[in-house]
């Protein structure tokens, strides 16, 4: 499969239950436990550094892992309350800049 160039990838990943806060950890047990029973078990976690190598592999040339601290300075640094990205799910953004050569 070949992408055209300008074609843009956005994704969602899901980080191994080691590479998360702490205090987060039993949450996304349960979370788990309860997509698994409703026969949606979660099968698929990466690291930042493996969904840009796969993201690479697949083709395209300009990738960007968006950390959740780049996250919570953008959309959530002027909240009064608190409210933060979680850990957990971490964003890429990819796009193919140059034909396959």
């Amino acid at each position: 499969m070949s992408f055209s160039p300008g074609t843009t990838f956005v994704s969602t990943f899901v980080l191994p239950q080691d590479r998360i806060d702490p205090g987060e950890r039993e949450l996304r047990r349960v979370t788990e436990e309860r997509a698994a029973a409703r026969g949606a078990p979660w099968i698929s976690f990466y690291t930042p550094e493996d969904i840009v190598a796969m993201v690479r592999a697949a083709g395209f040339d300009d990738v960007r892992h968006v950390s959740r601290e780049e996250l919570n300075d953008r959309y959530f640094s002027s909240r009064a309350d608190g409210l933060r990205a979680p850990s957990g799910e971490q964003l890429i953004v990819a796009t193919r800049q140059r034909m396959a050569g």
